[in-house]
């Protein structure tokens, strides 16, 4: 398995971290309208 480069690397872990952000933002969004805030990961 060859090395990522430094790059590659910062752009998967952007990909990520944006996924990871909208999917708990769509988490509380939905706890959000049903009247409960709810901070979970």
């Amino acid at each position: 398995m060859r090395n990522k480069s430094p790059s590659e690397h910062r752009q998967n872990w952007f990909l990520h971290t944006t996924l990871t952000i909208c999917g708990v933002g769509a988490y509380n969004a939905r706890g959000y309208v049903n009247g409960t805030p709810v901070l979970r990961r």
